[in-house]
């Protein structure tokens, strides 16, 4: 493994924090941490402040080092507006596949593998995030006039005022991943 993760999660959030704004500064990035589950994780921890991330067991991809990126990638938007919950709202978890699927620095051709291994419900969210396709300039604006600036507060009706779009457009980026997702 020739990633350094704490220092490819700083240079995500950078890269996201340039599109949708600067991260909560309460909070606090901790080391990215290993862990044994099949998905990527930023942990909030409310009474200190505290976010971290946890990568899934690498060695189970091809290219361990494309996919520490990956996730690390996906996980910064996520470390921008950090919430204490797993149901992740639909629209925040398109911002974090589309940053990720467009953005990380690994091959087109990974980054295409990548969006083929998509698997539900990721694989719906990301179909319904892409149909609707807000600017990087709209999300940073929703973001904005988001309750505390955070995507997990973003309302159907901060979505259809900021893109101009009808209710029924934008309506399953407000459901949420459920606990048994995971």
């Amino acid at each position: 493994m020739t990633v350094d993760f704490d220092k490819e999660l700083a240079v995500a959030m950078r890269a996201a924090a340039k599109l949708y704004g600067e991260p909560d500064k309460r909070f606090t990035i901790k080391p990215v941490q290993p862990h044994t589950e099949r998905y990527a994780q930023a942990k909030v921890d409310p009474n200190t402040l505290t976010v971290t991330v946890h990568v899934s067991e690498l060695s189970l991809f091809p290219d361990p080092d494309a996919e520490a990126k990956y996730q690390l990638w996906h996980e910064a938007v996520h470390c921008l507006f950090p919430v204490n919950r797993m149901d992740t709202l639909w629209f925040e978890e398109g911002v974090a596949l589309r940053f990720a699927l467009k953005h990380t620095p690994i091959s087109p051709k990974q980054l295409k593998a990548n969006r083929a291994a998509l698997q539900s419900p990721w694989k719906d969210v990301y179909r319904a995030f892409t149909a609707f396709n807000p600017s990087d300039a709209q999300i940073r604006e929703i973001r904005n006039r988001a309750p505390e600036k955070l995507l997990d507060n973003v309302t159907a009706k901060i979505v259809t005022d900021v893109c101009k779009v009808r209710y029924k457009v934008c309506a399953p980026l407000f459901q949420r991943l459920s606990a048994t997702d995971r």
